[in-house]
């Protein structure tokens, strides 16, 4: 649940980290993973593939999915058998070092360049970057309300 809360707080960062680059934040997210579904993994320039059907659907939903599965994974790293208590720093670390799989997967297969800079805009790396950043500010605000009181009440309510 954390990683879905944390992908809904990078999307409202997203919201103001964007006017403040002065850009357009990258889109196009359903019509690559509806060409992937279609068995088309890479791209020229994903801007202008063929439209996909649903494509805001689509990219909703995996975004979603994404942050759940980075959250999952976070989680489960929490587990390693140490002292690992989760704290909002090394949630932000860890959000910040997800933005590896835009840089240099993503970005690349969509025709944008290792990082997003085919076009040499220094704004589309440090947009993944803070965002990325603000997701990993999310799971670490999201774990500690997990551990509260408040949520120790609700879930006592629950049961």
């Amino acid at each position: 649940m954390a990683g879905v809360l944390a992908t809904y707080g990078m999307d409202l960062g997203a919201r103001r980290i964007a006017p403040a680059l002065r850009m357009t934040p990258p889109s196009n997210l359903g019509r690559w993973i509806g060409h992937m579904l279609k068995g088309r993994f890479t791209h020229e320039d994903i801007t202008k593939a063929e439209p996909v059907a649903h494509e805001a659907r689509i990219a909703l939903a995996a975004h979603y999915t994404i942050g759940l599965v980075l959250g999952a994974a976070y989680a489960l790293l929490l587990r390693v058998p140490q002292s690992r208590q989760s704290t909002v720093p090394r949630a932000a670390a860890y959000g910040a070092a997800t933005t590896v799989f835009p840089w240099f997967s993503m970005f690349p297969a969509r025709g944008q360049g290792v990082m997003g800079l085919r076009d040499r805009d220094l704004r589309v790396p440090a947009f993944a970057l803070c965002t990325h950043l603000v997701y990993g500010l999310g799971l670490g605000v999201a774990l500690r309300l997990d551990q509260s009181r408040l949520a120790e009440r609700c879930r006592s309510l629950l049961a």
